[in-house]
């Protein structure tokens, strides 16, 4: 579970790296072509505010953001920094029998198989808003190409597999609001079955070893729908950016009065990004 976690994290990381320095090249470019183009017209007017309005949400998804921004914060820390204290602290009343051991698994099973649900959740969420957003600018940018009549860079996804495809039906059944609920009943029937045994080293197993299997095989299980995605998400923040270039190229040749075509203007906000 620790390798798990940290390969995901690393890959997260990554990928957030990437998109960052592709979309700060992208609002260099941005700027430069408004400038370019508010020269060219003597356009001295105020942008307008433009304003994402996120989407609505029902009563458990906001509770669910709710716990997430909890968690995801010092007071989460601050609450596992608390039952860490309260682990050490009973282990020699009871010995640091295995008992004791169980206990910091039975809380990590527990705690882990509903924080898992809960990530998967936001996470898959926040894309689909950001799918949107996406598709949303690249209807925009097919109406400005077509002004220009000058042909669109597109992105095109990547040809998905029969593992990716099993893996991204997993991801969505795993993101739904349904899923973290019925997350939530299976701990809070697997703590009445641990009550029952009272908390004996079976009953601990028994919420310990369950939720340690479904999260490692749903995390396994996602990967290659992570990096899927996140492969996607990539190629259209590149193709938005060259389209972008392309834009900023057709400006630079209408200054020279030339009819517009792709040329290299040798600016540093134009380099291309590698990928």
């Amino acid at each position: 579970m620790v390798f798990v976690f940290s390969f995901l994290a690393n890959i997260r990381e990554r990928h957030s790296e990437y998109t960052k320095v592709c979309l700060d090249a992208t609002f260099r470019v941005d700027s430069h072509l408004e400038s370019k183009l508010r020269g060219i017209t003597s356009d001295h007017l105020t942008n307008e505010v433009v304003e994402i309005t996120p989407p609505k949400v029902n009563i458990l998804q906001r509770a669910i953001y709710y716990y997430a921004d909890v968690i995801g914060t010092l007071i989460g820390i601050a609450l596992l920094l608390i039952v860490m204290i309260a682990w050490l602290a009973i282990g020699p009343v009871l010995h640091y029998n295995s008992n004791w051991w169980l206990l910091i698994g039975t809380y990590a099973g527990l705690i882990g198989l509903n924080d898992g649900f809960v990530l998967r959740n936001v996470q898959a969420k926040l894309k689909d808003f950001e799918n949107v957003q996406f598709d949303q600018l690249a209807v925009t940018d097919e109406d400005l190409f077509a002004i220009i009549n000058e042909p669109l860079t597109k992105a095109e996804p990547e040809r998905t597999s029969i593992s990716s495809r099993i893996s991204f039906a997993v991801g969505n059944v795993c993101a739904h609001e349904l899923t973290v609920l019925t997350g939530v009943l299976v701990i809070f029937a697997l703590i009445a079955g641990a009550s029952a045994l009272r908390w004996n080293t079976s009953g601990q197993l028994i919420c310990n070893v369950p939720p340690s299997i479904i999260e490692s095989f749903f995390m396994i299980i996602l990967i290659t729908g992570h990096n899927s995605a996140d492969y996607n998400r990539r190629i259209q923040i590149k193709a938005m950016h060259d389209r972008r270039l392309k834009l900023l190229a057709w400006v630079h040749a209408l200054e020279e009065s030339e009819e517009p075509k792709d040329v290299n203007v040798g600016s540093e906000v134009m380099v291309p990004l590698a990928f």
